[in-house]
């Protein structure tokens, strides 16, 4: 079977052909949605709100974050929110998009007791963030502000160019792949970095967040690893260990700024490269299964 890699424009086409832009929300997807894995190399399906998972608005508890709460890459079923029925009685907001739109999605649809949000941390929020502030800025959609398009002339140009670069993210060291289980891992080794110097943003960013977890009487961050930080025990990658130092600084940051009603659940050490996919940065369903487990376990919610 052919493997998932959304860095690679053909496929990352198909992914931008699901969402529409949306001013109030910064971004959706197309609602009602149903593919077979045909489509994107596993089944996929949205919901009524443009969103994925739960959508009971009445619910106690919300799943926040943004892919890995949102659920991608596995099959319909293999999501962690779709491992036990009990996940049927929560709202999930998770998109990657700003805080302040989730905020948005709560205030326009969501009417339950706001006793609980999961949240799952990702170094990723603080770009996605960033990327829909440069688009406000600008007065424009997020496919605008980011140039996204599906195109066939200009997804052809950039795939040729993507093969390109691809060659040269290796050469210039910009790329790594790691072994493990007999299988290649690739790293981009400058995923989701942030730099400490946008102190604005990242002043806006945590202001955001507190807004959103304002809403509810008790909240559960869950510190996720993601593959380039469990690739750092198979590589000395200079690159590697420095891009792992910024994904250090970036929590340090995100973690002081919680208030005393936020548990912090940090699973750095309780998953494996086998619990991700070889070219894609989601789970695979092996930690699907993982992170459902440590939900159990950890928030007492279900």
């Amino acid at each position: 079977m052919k493997k998932i890699n959304f860095s690679n424009p053909l496929n990352g086409r198909k992914w931008l052909s699901l969402l529409e832009a949306n001013l109030e929300f910064g971004m959706l997807f197309k609602k009602n949605l149903s593919y077979s894995k045909d489509y994107l190399g596993f089944s996929f399906k949205s919901n009524k709100f443009g969103l994925r998972g739960p959508e009971n608005i009445n619910a106690n508890s919300v799943i926040c974050g943004t892919s890995f709460a949102m659920g991608l890459s596995v099959d319909n079923g293999e999501n962690w929110y779709e491992l036990d029925k009990r996940y049927q009685s929560f709202f999930n907001i998770g998109m990657p998009i700003g805080f302040k739109y989730q905020l948005n999605l709560l205030k326009k649809h969501y009417h339950g007791s706001a006793d609980t949000l999961i949240f799952l941390y990702h170094p990723n929020i603080w770009i996605t963030n960033k990327s829909f502030y440069v688009a406000e800025k600008k007065g424009v959609d997020i496919f605008t502000s980011m140039r996204w398009s599906t195109s066939s002339i200009k997804i052809f140009y950039l795939y040729i160019r993507w093969l390109i670069k691809e060659r040269v993210k290796t050469i210039l060291n910009k790329k790594t792949i790691v072994e493990f289980d007999n299988k290649k891992y690739h790293l981009n080794l400058n995923y989701s970095y942030f730099s400490q110097k946008n102190i604005s943003d990242i002043e806006q960013i945590i202001y955001d967040f507190k807004s959103l977890t304002k809403e509810f009487k008790k909240v559960i961050v869950f510190k996720i690893p993601i593959k380039e930080e469990l690739g750092l025990e198979y590589s000395n990658n200079i690159n590697l260990k420095l891009l792992n130092n910024n994904y250090k600084e970036m929590w340090n940051i995100f973690s002081g700024s919680l208030d005393n009603k936020t548990i912090v659940v940090d699973l750095s050490n309780k998953f494996i490269l086998s619990d991700y996919l070889e070219e894609d940065t989601h789970w695979s369903k092996s930690g699907n299964k993982k992170f459902h487990q440590y939900i159990l376990e950890n928030t007492g919610v279900l």
